[in-house]
């Protein structure tokens, strides 16, 4: 198993979710509630992600290399885009 990442939304930050801190490294860039752009910085097989909002209630994601995109439970999607070592992905 490699690093794992996690995104914790919070109400109470600056610009909705904009700011919001991936342990591990990475941070969510995007304020939009519906779609979000998380900037992954470490590099590795597996990531987690734990979303704590409205829509998605705490749902965890696991990277799939196989695959190239990492498949929330409720079948969201994080696709991996422009990088070779996946340290990009958009949340639809």
């Amino acid at each position: 198993m490699s690093d794992v990442g996690r995104v914790t939304e919070s109400p109470n930050t600056v610009n909705g979710a904009a700011g919001q801190s991936v342990v591990g490294g990475g941070s969510v860039i995007d304020t939009d509630s519906h779609r979000r752009q998380v900037n992954l910085t470490q590099k590795g097989l597996d990531y987690q992600i734990e979303l704590k909002n409205k829509l998605l209630k705490s749902k965890r994601t696991e990277f799939q290399e196989n695959k190239k995109q990492i498949i929330l439970l409720k079948g969201v999607q994080i696709f991996e885009f422009g990088r070779k070592n996946f340290d990009r992905h958009r949340l639809f």
